[in-house]
């Protein structure tokens, strides 16, 4: 290859061999023209361009898509989401950055943290809990697994999404699992009927409000411990102290009361029809 062709070739001006030495000068000027073009507006093919640029001079200093994330710490190919957003895809995530976000709301504190591989949530007096991340709740779903260790299940949608058909009441049961509560014959083996504590009715209801609600929010409710006193089968418990109150149960409990009230009317009622007889009185009994 003779002496310019390569610059030809890139489309630079070559001087021929027979022009006029004492012209020189233009040949340079022009040649410092061609330069100021690329720099000012890039008009140098990039594909003339060899070897790459590193992260410092604008590039990725890679050659492949893998290597390029790597050197500029992104995420890896095929990558849809990464456990430190809120929402199911990136595009509309909020994320959560490394240190914790402090939420106060009156004399209530809870925090959101970044553990590295989990959001990491936390409360006043409640001990901070790992949440799962996507991937993992994923992967439980798919297998039909919702064993979740300690870690509390959250459905934030719930309370303004109403049942509508063949629901039944969800119960937490002895080993941690949600189901539904089963009352067939099959599922149970007698024990005994019912009687009810002569005080059954001494149960005193209350308006309360919860400790941790900055609304205090007024509820209707009985206390575990005055209500173990009287029926400790209406109550749960936890390391053998009251603990709630079973008000789907107390129904079945007034049912016994109701029907023991019914056969004490019934027997007033005789009696007080033998008394009117005996007196020749017209009674409405």
């Amino acid at each position: 290859m003779a002496a310019g062709d390569a610059a030809a070739a890139a489309g630079l001006s070559v001087v021929p061999a027979t022009k006029d030495i004492r012209l020189g000068y233009q040949d340079i000027n022009i040649r410092g023209d061609e330069l100021a073009a690329h720099i000012t507006t890039g008009t140098h093919p990039f594909t003339k361009v060899t070897g790459t640029a590193t992260v410092a001079q604008g590039g990725t200093g890679a050659t492949t898509a893998t290597g390029a994330l790597a050197n500029l710490g992104a995420s890896a190919v095929g990558h849809t989401h990464d456990d430190r957003y809120y929402t199911e895809t990136e595009s509309d995530a909020r994320y959560a950055p490394p240190g914790p976000y402090v939420r106060t709301v009156g004399n209530y504190h809870d925090t959101i943290r970044w553990s590295g591989t989990h959001m990491i949530y936390g409360a006043d007096g409640v001990p901070e809990f790992e949440l799962p991340n996507l991937a993992e709740m994923n992967a439980k779903r798919d297998a039909g697994d919702g064993n979740f260790g300690s870690t509390p299940i959250y459905t934030p949608s719930g309370r303004g999404n109403p049942v509508t058909s063949s629901y039944v009441a969800a119960y937490l049961n002895g080993d941690g699992r949600i189901g539904a509560s089963a009352s067939s014959r099959a599922f149970k083996n007698p024990i005994r009927t019912y009687v009810p504590p002569a005080d059954l009715l001494d149960l005193v209801p209350v308006v309360y409000s919860f400790k941790d609600d900055p609304a205090a929010t007024p509820r209707l409710g009985l206390y575990a411990e005055d209500t173990n006193e009287i029926e400790p089968l209406l109550v749960t418990h936890e390391n053998d102290q009251p603990y709630g109150v079973k008000y789907d149960v107390i129904a079945v409990a007034l049912l016994a009361v109701v029907k023991d009230q019914r056969s004490t009317i019934s027997a007033l009622s005789d009696r007080l029809r033998t008394i009117e007889q005996a007196l020749g009185i017209e009674g409405v009994a």
